[in-house]
């Protein structure tokens, strides 16, 4: 990008750049470096394309609060987890009564007449 500099400018990892000599002279400096320009430089000409400005959905605190949503996330997880071994523990006492209920009849010796 070109950057009009009004004094000598010493960029991070200690490279230097010149003051410009003049507008229509300016000094040409990596895009990279952009954030790190001093409040008195002007930028002229930019080769990089501006970032079109993305157009997304309004964000709710929700979205934001990823404990509470891993929070939620746990708490439905123990719910169904706490069913499923209600579930078993009713189908085990089933079972169990059923075992009691249905007796053979090896269990009653015959009666001898």
């Amino acid at each position: 990008m070109k950057v009009i500099l009004k004094a000598n400018w010493f960029a991070p990892g200690a490279r230097r750049f010149k003051k410009s000599l003049s507008p229509s002279q300016p000094t040409i400096i990596p895009d990279n470096l952009r954030a790190f320009l001093p409040k008195s430089a002007r930028i002229v000409g930019d080769a990089s394309p501006a970032a079109a400005p993305k157009q997304s959905e309004p964000k709710t605190l929700r979205d934001f609060d990823t404990e509470r949503a891993a929070s939620d996330a746990f708490i439905a997880a123990t719910k169904q987890a706490e069913v499923n071994r209600l579930a078993e523990l009713d189908r085990q006492a089933e079972a169990k009564i059923t075992a009691e209920v249905t007796v053979p009849e090896m269990a009653y010796p015959k009666r001898r007449k």
